[in-house]
This record gives C-alpha cells, structure tokens and sequence, in this order.
C-alpha cells in the first residue's frame, strides 16, 4: 500500500501513526500512549523498520497529509534520513499540517538526539529571512521551532524579535 501511493499510501501510513510512542499498526495495537507490554514494543520495531525505505518516499508525496504523517513516522522509527534540512523544508512548505509535522518530529528527534537540536536551528534559521524569504506565517512556524529547541535557536530569535510583523516579533519576543 505504501509503494501504491495516493489513499492507499495515506491509510497505511494512518495505520502505522496511530501511535504517540511510536509506530502502531492499526487496530492490532493500542492506540494513543495506552502501555504495551516489551515484547509487543520490539515486534513493532521488526514490522515498522523495514517500511521506512517507502516512507522516506512518501516525504516527495504531492498530499501535505501524506508528507505529514511520512515526517511523524520516520520520526517514529529514528531514522536518520530524517534530516534538519527536510524539517526546515517541511516548515518552508507552508501548509499547516506539515509546520505541526516537522515540530512534532524535531521534538522528538532532540528529545532521542539533544545534539541534533544545532543543526535544527541552523537549518530553521534561515527561513526567518524577509527578504526573498517565509510569509509571515511562514517565519511564525519558524520562531515557533525554534523555541522549542532552547539555547541553539536563540540566536536566531533574537533576530526575529526585530521582525517587520508584528506577530513573528511578539513570537520572538515572547520565546526569548
């Protein structure tokens, strides 16, 4: 389903997500956060880990949702071709969908990865630019990741605090 693209793509993907801990599988396993037992936990990581080759595919899906749930999942699973540039462009994208996405995912990686939160920043960072750069939306999802990362983005905050908007400049403001 996942190679199929499409419906089929987005119900699989749907069904490997339906966990906040990690992947799920549907309706074989609690949904939520609900505990499962350790062995239910490894079978999970057996079954999920080799999906994440069409999953990385699903990151170019032309559906924001798609690209959504393929940025969660491969958050899921830990895998490192979930880069800092992929999240920053997931936040370039404008959609909604994938700025929650891309934080979602960036607060997990940092939480397994705290050294990935620098190049997360570093890779963010530029979508603050005005010139040429984000719509003000575009540059509030930014500020919004990069206060969530602490000590690395505040450089960059600092420079939004100086924002033509005044919303990104609040934000800014705010999370410093």
């Amino acid at each position: 389903a996942l190679a199929r693209g499409g419906d089929a793509r987005l119900a699989a993907l749907a069904a490997l997500d339906t966990r906040t801990d990690g992947p799920g599988l549907g309706a074989l396993v609690p949904a939520g956060s609900a505990p499962i037992p350790t062995p239910t936990r490894a079978a999970l990581r057996e079954l999920t880990g080799p999906l994440a080759d069409p999953i990385v595919v699903a990151l170019a899906d032309p559906a924001p949702r798609t690209r959504a749930a393929a940025l969660r999942l491969l958050a899921k699973l830990d895998d490192a071709r979930l880069t800092p540039a992929r999240l920053a462009a997931a936040l370039a994208d404008g959609a909604p969908m994938l700025a929650d996405a891309a934080a979602r995912a960036a607060r997990r990686m940092v939480q397994t990865h705290p050294a990935l939160a620098g190049p997360i920043a570093a890779a963010v960072a530029p979508l603050l630019a005005e010139e040429g750069g984000q719509p003000w939306s575009g540059r509030l999802a930014a500020v919004h990741r990069l206060a969530g990362l602490g000590q690395p983005g505040i450089p960059a905050l600092g420079r939004a605090a100086h924002d033509r908007d005044p919303m990104v400049r609040a934000a800014a403001v705010a999370a410093l």
